[in-house]
This record gives C-alpha cells, structure tokens and sequence, in this order.
C-alpha cells in the first residue's frame, strides 16, 4: 500500500485515522485517532444528530408537556444530562456535591407551589418551569467539542444546580438572575462560536513534536 493511502491529513478529514503500529508518527498518529473519536464515525442518522439524540427528543417533549411538576422533572432532567456528558475525571469530581445538592433544590422546590407551563416567563422567579429542562436538553445535543457555549451552558447548570444549598428561598434569586442574563450570555457565546473557524490538525507538525 502506497504512503498516500495512509496519509493522516487526508484520512483525517473523513473522520478515520489508520493505528501506527510502529515508527516516529505512532504516537501522533494516535493523538490524532483520540481527537476523532478513535478512529470510528459517530452513528448519526441524519442532520448530525446521533440515534440516542433522535430517540430522546420524544422523552423532552413529554417532559415539558407532561401534567406532572415541570420543574421538578427538568432539575431531575438538568443533573442527569450534565453528568451524562461530563468525562470520567470531571463527574467523579462533581458527582457527591452536585447530586446533593440537587436533591435539596428538588425538595425545597416541589414545597413551593407549582407552576403551569402556559405562565411560565409571567414572572422572573416562574422561570424554574421551564429554565432547567432547557439547559438539559441544550447540554444533551450539543457537540461533544470545546466551545464558548458548551461552557455557558455548563456553567448555568452548575449555577443551577448548585442553588440547592443557598439558605432559604435564594433558589428563587438565582433563577430569575439566570433568566435575566441567558439571552444576552447566550447570544454573545454563539457569536463568538460561530465567529471562530476549526483548526485542521497538523499530523507534521505533531510527528515532529514527538
């Protein structure tokens, strides 16, 4: 088989990288395997979005629609989606605190009355129907990639989250302060996301840094 074949630059781009089994671009070569994905294709079904995205998009619907507590489902929703795409080293960390946490915002919460989602937005402190099931389902489909709203979005859950341990009824203040500053936050994120352009990987440069 000809060098070309087994070029990384171009079997890069499709998203494959053959394993190096010995030589000085081993271990590029498999940096640049782990960078995408190990070497394999995601299972996207169509638009980029995966097959398990695709079958949660029904359970988000009836989420939000369902007759039970919204909010208590969408806090339930928010801390199941960020810990399902945090990696090993970053769940561990925030496992214990955040999950604590998260149970007492759920029971200081469903003591509270509960609010109808055709009122929701009616009042900053409402936005508890509605704020963490959005932030679940943003945190859920999008890309697995570091960029400014991946942050944002993980740092208003956090935010969230994290609520549950304040004194009180302080949940209620960061809720309405969360509304307040997600357009302007999220906007600006986007922005900067959307302003940025990929950096292709370099297999030269990195063989020659090994």
């Amino acid at each position: 088989m000809s060098a070309t074949a087994y070029r990384p630059a171009i079997l890069s781009s499709m998203e494959f990288v053959p394993p190096a089994a010995s030589g000085p671009g081993a271990k590029a070569t498999a940096r640049l395997a782990a960078a995408n994905g190990g070497g394999r294709r995601p299972p996207y079904a169509w638009g980029g979005i995966s097959l398990e995205q695709w079958a949660a998009l029904p359970v988000f619907v009836l989420m939000y629609f369902s007759p039970l507590r919204h909010d208590v489902i969408g806090i339930a929703a928010l801390l199941g989606c960020a810990l399902y795409r945090l990696d090993e080293r970053r769940r561990r960390i925030v496992l214990v605190p955040i999950t604590f946490s998260t149970l007492m915002l759920i029971g200081r919460v469903a003591a509270s009355p509960a609010v109808p989602v055709y009122l929701q937005g009616a009042k900053p402190e409402q936005a508890v129907s509605w704020l963490p099931l959005f932030l679940a389902a943003c945190i859920f489909y999008m890309p697995s990639v570091a960029t400014m709203s991946n942050n944002f979005f993980f740092g208003m859950a956090g935010l969230v989250l994290l609520s549950g341990i304040l004194p009180g009824d302080s949940w209620q203040t960061i809720f309405a302060t969360a509304q307040i500053f997600l357009f302007m936050g999220l906007v600006v994120c986007l922005a900067i996301d959307f302003a940025q352009r990929p950096v292709p990987p370099q297999p030269r440069e990195a063989a020659a840094a090994v």
